[in-house]
């Protein structure tokens, strides 16, 4: 999966329609948002399915984030008895290029009740805005002609 396909966030935020709304089945009683288990589980599978070890992964991440990351931080991150190594999510980005498997930002995307969506599917998307645009405008013709019939031009 290529992270070029995914629309960009700005593109999102720029959007002239109401695409994305508040989701109001997001659950919020206490501790219902804490997503330490989930993410700890995706980032072990997929340095798992990757083909890489967890040196390796570092070394790219290190290198993507230009910031120290070690294969003992990540297996610091990944660990069910270290609940107080929290994964920080400003290195979701490295870590899903490091390892070619992007569940990690579509989890979290998906938890906050929204959408990953292909470049495909924005494209689609705005073809169908782009109709329904041309569609109101036809409707919107129509009328003011028959609002204007026997007016002289």
């Amino acid at each position: 999966m290529n992270s070029s396909r995914f629309q960009s966030a700005a593109s999102v935020l720029n959007t002239s329609l109401p695409l994305f709304q508040e989701n109001s089945s997001i659950q919020q009683r206490p501790g219902s948002l804490n997503d330490d288990s989930l993410v700890r589980g995706i980032i072990t599978d997929a340095i798992k399915h990757c083909g890489k070890s967890r040196e390796q992964i570092a070394d790219e991440m290190q290198r993507l984030l230009a910031i120290q990351v070690t294969a003992r931080m990540i297996t610091s991150f990944t660990a069910e008895s270290k609940e107080l190594h929290r994964w920080p999510g400003a290195w979701d980005r490295a870590f899903c290029i490091a390892t070619g498997d992007f569940r990690l930002l579509c989890c979290r995307v998906e938890a906050a009740g929204m959408k990953v969506i292909t470049e495909s599917e924005s494209q689609l998307l705005e073809i169908g805005r782009q109709y329904l645009i041309q569609k109101r405008s036809e409707q919107s013709i129509a009328l003011l002609e028959r609002r204007m019939a026997g007016v002289e031009l």
